[in-house]
């Protein structure tokens, strides 16, 4: 019995390097253990909790407290904001290369606030909208009528949305 005990502990053991040894072992370590930047000593520095949610989660937190910082500080009541991203590839052939835009979804996790993507069905209904600005920079900024909501969704429609 105890012979048959470490004989399958030695073979489990076998099994465990072999597997690690193998090239998708390897890839599997090094890319969901041994992750750079998600280690226990680089966050040591960050004790806030934003400076942590920064640096996890980079532009896309950076992005969504500036929109949402941006509304509470002109005392805009966020029930009946609607933002309205552009394609990732619109801000790329403008020439912002720093901000991708984030997913309606992370974006509402992230701030309480709704969004959509130009191909969505409420994309009529968005009020405020991100646009590139001078310099590698965004602008966030309302959309008061149908005419400029229309001019700025046609010069969206040549791109799609990706994640």
């Amino acid at each position: 019995m105890l012979y048959r005990k470490f004989l399958l502990l030695v073979l489990g053991c076998m099994l465990i390097y072999a597997g690690y040894k193998s090239p998708y072992g390897k890839y599997w370590l090094n890319t969901y253990i041994l992750v750079e930047g998600n280690s226990f000593t680089d966050q040591w520095d960050k004790t806030s909790v934003e400076e942590r949610e920064a640096f996890r989660y980079g532009n896309l937190y950076i992005l969504s407290n500036l929109i949402k910082n941006t509304l509470h500080e002109n005392n805009i009541n966020t029930d009946t904001v609607l933002v309205l991203f552009p394609p990732t590839k619109y801000l790329l052939a403008r020439n912002v290369t720093v901000f991708s835009m984030p997913d309606p979804s992370s974006f509402y996790c992230l701030t309480r606030i709704r969004s959509v993507w130009t191909t969505s069905p409420d994309v009529r209904k968005a009020n405020w909208v991100v646009l590139p600005g001078a310099k590698n920079s965004l602008t966030f900024v309302p959309v008061t009528n149908d005419y400029d909501r229309n001019r700025l969704l046609d010069s969206f429609s040549k791109y799609t949305p990706s994640l």
